[in-house]
Formats: C-alpha cells, sequence, structure tokens
C-alpha cells in the first residue's frame, strides 16, 4: 500500500498569484504519476504528474478566490507492486484588496470634527506581538515573578517588489537585533538542542543587555534574490519596553547628592546574507526539519555599534551666602559586536551550523581599572535524521572571555552537547509544532551566571554534567 500527501505553497494566497502544489508519496520507492485535482476536476497542467524520489509537483495560477478542496491522486506504474491511494487539503486563495479611505463629513468646517475610516488588507503587510510572562527579559537579572512585558512588537511592510533585483521592506517596533543568526532566525521555535548555545548567551545574541531593541529595520530581500540584507537604526541593545526618549531620573535636591541621572542610548547595525542555492526558508529552521525538497547552502555576517552615555549631575554649595555649583560627570560605553556564520542543509538528512562571534566594549569615564574587554565565541552543532520522525543532534561552543575579566578564576568556558529529537504527527509531520527534544551537556570549566539555558552558575567547577528535557507545542 502506498500513503499519499498534499500541500500548497503559498497558503494562504492571492487571486492570479502562483501556487506549487506538492504531493509526498510513501514509500518513497513507488513511482508512478499524480493527477492533481480542485472539487473532482483535473487542474490545467497538472494532470499525470510524475513522481520522482516520492514526490511530484505542480505548479498553478488559476485556482478561484475562496477556499478549494485540493486532491492528488496517485496512480502507481504499470506492473507495480505498489498499490494507489490519495491526499487532500484545503488551498486557501484571498481576493486582492486595495486600501480604502473614507471621511465624514466631507466636505467639512474649519474646526469640525471630521471622521476617517479605512481599512487594509494586504499580503505584505505583517506583524507579530508576543507577550511573555514567566520570566525576566532576556539580558535581565530581576525575577519578575509572573509580570508580563512585550517580547515582540512590530509591524513589517514590504515596499516594492523585483525593484533593483529584490524586495524592499520595513520593519518598525520592537523586535530581535537581525545581526545574530542563531538568536533572531532560529530562537524560540526552532532550536536544534533543547535552547540556545553558551556561546550565544556569553559573546552573541543573548549577552550583555540582551536581543531585544526598539527601533527601524530596512530590508532588501527576495525569494529568488541570493543577496539579502537589512540595516537597523535603534536605542540600543536593551531597549525593549521604553519609548524612545532619553531616561531621566531626579531625586530630592539635596546638597552632595546626585540629583539628575540621564542616559541616551543609540544603536545600529548591519547583517548580510548570501544564499547559493537552496530555498530562504531553510534559513529559519535550525533543526532542518521542515526543510524543502532540495539542498541549502547559505553564509551571513552582521555587525552592530551601541553607545550609551550617562550624565550624573550633583549640586554643591559653599561660602556665605551659599553658592550653588552643578557638576556633571559622563559615564557610558562603546560596544562593538559582529557574529560571522554558515548553515549546509542535505534536504531530510542532516544540517550543519557554525559561527564566530564576539563584542569588543569600551568603558567611558569613572571606570575603575581596565577600560576594555574583547570576548569571542566559536559554535558547531550539527542534526542528522535516523529518520523522518527522529534526529540525532550535537553541538560544540567555545567561549573566550577577557582575560582580565575573569569569573571564579577562569576566562575560557567549553560546552559539548548531544541529544535527540522527535517530532510527532504521521512521520514527523508536526515538525516543531509539536516535538520532544533531550540533550545531556558537558562543561569542563562550569559556567559563569547563564539565564534561560538551565545550567547552575559554577564557574570553575570541574566537569559539570546537566541533562534537559522540553516538551513544545508551537501553534
Amino acid at each position: 500500500s502506498t500513503r499519499t500527501t498534499v500541500s500548497g505553497s503559498p497558503n494562504p494566497s492571492t487571486t492570479s498569484q502562483p501556487v506549487t502544489l506538492t504531493a509526498t508519496i510513501r514509500p518513497p520507492g513507488a513511482t508512478g504519476t499524480v493527477n492533481f485535482e480542485a472539487s473532482s476536476t483535473t487542474i490545467a497542467g497538472c494532470g499525470s504528474r510524475p513522481v520522482s524520489s516520492g514526490t511530484a509537483t505542480c505548479t498553478t495560477s488559476t485556482l478561484p478566490a475562496g477556499s478549494n478542496a485540493i486532491t492528488a491522486i496517485f496512480t502507481p506504474a504499470l506492473n507495480s507492486a505498489y498499490l494507489g491511494s490519495q491526499g487532500t487539503t484545503t488551498q486557501v486563495v484571498l481576493t486582492s484588496t486595495s486600501t480604502v479611505l473614507g471621511s465624514s463629513p466631507n466636505p467639512s468646517t474649519f474646526g469640525q470634527p471630521v471622521t476617517l475610516t479605512g481599512n487594509i488588507v494586504n499580503k505584505d503587510i505583517t506583524y507579530r506581538l508576543q507577550i511573555e510572562n514567566q520570566d525576566a527579559p532576556s539580558g535581565s537579572t530581576t525575577n519578575l515573578g509572573g509580570t508580563m512585558y512585550i517580547e515582540y512588537a512590530w509591524i513589517n511592510y514590504v515596499l516594492a517588489h523585483d525593484t533593483l533585483g529584490g524586495d524592499w521592506g520595513v520593519k518598525v517596533g520592537q523586535f530581535k537585533n537581525p545581526v545574530f543568526h542563531e538568536e533572531e532566525a532560529t530562537a524560540d521555535n526552532s532550536l536544534l538542542l533543547v535552547e540556545r548555545s553558551m556561546a550565544d548567551n556569553l559573546a552573541g545574541g543573548n549577552s550583555l543587555a540582551g536581543p531585544y531593541v526598539e527601533g527601524l529595520n530596512l530590508q532588501y530581500t527576495g525569494k529568488d534574490n541570493p543577496l539579502h540584507t537589512q540595516t537597523t537604526f535603534s536605542d540600543g541593545d536593551g531597549s525593549q519596553g521604553t519609548n524612545f526618549t532619553d531616561v531621566t531620573s531626579a531625586s530630592p535636591a539635596l546638597l552632595g547628592a546626585p540629583s539628575t541621572v540621564t542616559t541616551d542610548k543609540f544603536g545600529a547595525s548591519y547583517r548580510v546574507d548570501y544564499k547559493f542555492f537552496g530555498d530562504w526558508v531553510d534559513n529559519t529552521d535550525a533543526t532542518g526539519k521542515n526543510s524543502g525538497k532540495t539542498d541549502f547552502l547559505a553564509v551571513g555576517a552582521g555587525l552592530a555599534f551601541d553607545q550609551s552615555d550617562t550624565a550624573v549631575s550633583t549640586v554643591t554649595g559653599t561660602g556665605s551666602p551659599i553658592a550653588l555649583t552643578t557638576t556633571t560627570v559622563h559615564t557610558g560605553t562603546n560596544v562593538l559586536r559582529w557574529d560571522a556564520d554558515g548553515t549546509y542543509l542535505a534536504s531530510k538528512q542532516f544540517i550543519i551550523y557554525g559561527s564566530f562571534s564576539g563584542d569588543y566594549e569600551e568603558f567611558r569615564g569613572a571606570v575603575a581599572g581596565r577600560n576594555e574587554r574583547t570576548d569571542l565565541a566559536e559554535l558547531l552543532q550539527a542534526g542528522y535524521f535516523l529518520d523522518p520522525a527522529w534526529e540525532l543532534t550535537a553541538r560544540g561552543s567555545l567561549v573566550e572571555s577577557d582575560d582580565h575579566f575573569k569569573t571564579g578564576g577562569e576566562s575560557t568556558f567549553d560546552e559539548l552537547g548531544v541529544g535527540l529529537n522527535y517530532f510527532l504527527g504521521d512521520q514527523g509531520d508536526a515538525g516543531n509544532h509539536a516535538k520532544i527534544a533531550g540533550d545531556i551537556n558537558y562543561l569542563t570549566n562550569g559556567t559563569p551566571g547563564i539565564a534561560g539555558l538551565g545550567y547552575q552558575a559554577q564557574a570553575g567547577a570541574r566537569g559539570e554534567v546537566v541533562a534537559r528535557l522540553m516538551f513544545q507545542i508551537w501553534l
């Protein structure tokens, strides 16, 4: 016997937009043809499509608006030992719409209230709002005890398609700094092991003040464009939950005591990715489970600069009558952070990812001791599919902190881990939406304090072993 499943991409789509229908036949050795039908009628150009390596495809732009019941009927080759089968799916086709804006009353008189009404339904507009209530934001050491805060709050608009070789878009709001691939592109829902790497937490996207920024992100992308770039201007790392203005606090005007503290922050970053072959969607899944039918190879690099300045004003008085004098002392940091990485995916077989990241901090003003530090981190991880539902995983990461800022007498921390991913559903079809992940990690020198990895803060400990287990449901 055989089993046939069918899917459409993109889904939903809009009227006249090309949709690729893919039928998957199991076992993959079955040969024959597939007939794609909509409402029991063969779709134009999609009849008797040949099966190769267990799949058959067809691209159509003729589906009508609404919900379309798509059926893929597999007919085995003549004298084949396999039996026929069929699968169904629903392809939703949306009607392209435009912006409608009205005003009432129209015309109006000076000073008269006017109501503006409008609606926008456009596939080029996307948004994300995610609220967390379990932990403190990344980079914070405060236990919020279940207090809710916003992780993501952004809206993205694709301004132009196929212009100068690609698509142009802009994102505004709170999002992760796109410089670091492991943290920004694959974190949260598609990690390879149970948690992010030590490299990411100590000298990558989740280090220092954390990954979230508030600002403006400009993108040059495109599904078929091999070059993707992102340019970001923000309030700097750790600016989540702020209002884009300077942070100012004032205390009672006591002589000799700080009365005004003002903090300015600014950040800018740039990231470039180049795809040699494959589908860009595979660059956002660290497990490789949701990969398409083609292999994928891409490299990327990013650079971020953040600056903060804190001005502390103190009022002093001398003489009789008292002459007041205000003294302002400036302190702050300049931070340069970088990441270079590469991903190779052999579709449905294995995935390899490696990165080199780091940061350079310069401390300005009233800082005792050394006024600069450099931290480096290397990461290599891989996943190998034992079958469609089971994936064997492994990771090695090394963090080399500045020798002048040791923790527990150690400046080098390494992490070696192995694990298993089990994807639920028939043949693991649920992918990252439903999976069980487990791993065992060996930390040669222990670890400094890291929030969120499940590691205890035992810098200098010899041979720390950590086992982790996770059940993930992602709707």
